[in-house]
């Protein structure tokens, strides 16, 4: 999976995750984690 493809999911899912991410200066872990809570990858 490639960077779009993670931030479409989490979008789909809630798209605050992003904006809060982007936000903050986060890194993509933050979102594959927010996954990985949200939906048992």
């Amino acid at each position: 999976m490639n960077f779009l493809e993670i931030a479409g999911i989490a979008m789909d899912l809630d798209e605050d995750i992003i904006v809060r991410t982007r936000e903050s200066g986060f890194s993509i872990e933050v979102i594959i984690q927010s996954l990985r809570l949200r939906t048992d990858i």
